[in-house]
C-alpha cells in the first residue's frame, strides 16, 4: 500500500511539473514579445527562445536573437493606433495670430504651421511668435 501511495505521489509531482513548464516558457517568451502567439511556435522554437531568454546576453541582443527565430505568422495582429492631433485654434490663439500677423489667412495655414503657431503662442515668448510668423510669411 505504501508503494502505491508513493508511486501516486511521484506521478502527481512529475505530471504537475510537466504542465507547469510550458506556462513558464510562455511567460518567459512573452516577457520579450508580448504579442507573440506561443501556440503557433514549435517545441523546438519554444526551447530555443527560452534558452536565449535565460542566457547572459544583453536584453537587446536577446531580443535580436529571439526575433530571428520568429516569423510574422507567430505574432498576433496589432490594432492600428489613430493619433488625433488637435489643430483647431482657440479664440485666444486666433486673436494672437491676428495681433501678430493680421495678413495671415488662418484657413490657408497647414497643420504644421498651425501647430508651430500654437506652440509659440502657448510659450508666451513674443520673439518666438514673431519668428514663427515671419517664417510662415516667407513661405
Amino acid at each position: 500500500m505504501t508503494r502505491f501511495i508513493t508511486a501516486t505521489a511521484l506521478a502527481t509531482v512529475l505530471a504537475t511539473g510537466a504542465f507547469a513548464q510550458p506556462q513558464v516558457d510562455t511567460q518567459t517568451i512573452e516577457k520579450f514579445f508580448p504579442n507573440v502567439n506561443v501556440e503557433t511556435l514549435t517545441e523546438r522554437q519554444v526551447t530555443q527562445l527560452t534558452s536565449i531568454a535565460t542566457s547572459g546576453e544583453s536584453v537587446s541582443e536577446k531580443r535580436a536573437q529571439m526575433r530571428a527565430l520568429l516569423t510574422d505568422a507567430n505574432f498576433e495582429p496589432v490594432d492600428p493606433v489613430d493619433l488625433d492631433i488637435n489643430t483647431d485654434l482657440t479664440e485666444f490663439e486666433r486673436n494672437q495670430i491676428n495681433l501678430y500677423a493680421p495678413e495671415l489667412v488662418v484657413s490657408s495655414l497647414t497643420e504644421l504651421e498651425i501647430q508651430r503657431l500654437q506652440s509659440a503662442i502657448n510659450s508666451g515668448d513674443t520673439s518666438q511668435i514673431d519668428s514663427v510668423v515671419q517664417q510662415i510669411k516667407a513661405n
